[in-house]
């Protein structure tokens, strides 16, 4: 995450803590509602890896826990 948090800082000279949200389910959910509230409709979720294992397995959790998450903000709406 530091890593991939410092790249991101070093290409777009932005502070990485306001778009990369490293944690589980809740944490994410807690910054896709901060945007949600300010606006937003569209998301890009992409998992942070060192190898494939493990991009397949965040990308297994995003599916499994954070989008049914999401979909039940369009049913709350």
């Amino acid at each position: 995450v530091t890593r991939t948090a410092n790249a991101y800082k070093e290409r777009t000279g932005r502070d990485p803590r306001q778009t990369i949200v490293a944690g589980d389910n809740d944490d994410i959910m807690r910054r896709i509602d901060e945007y949600v509230a300010a606006g937003a409709s569209k998301f890009i979720l992409r998992p942070i890896g060192t190898d494939d294992e493990d991009m397949l397995a965040q990308t297994q959790r995003l599916i499994d826990e954070t989008l049914p998450a999401v979909a039940g903000l369009n049913k709350a709406a």
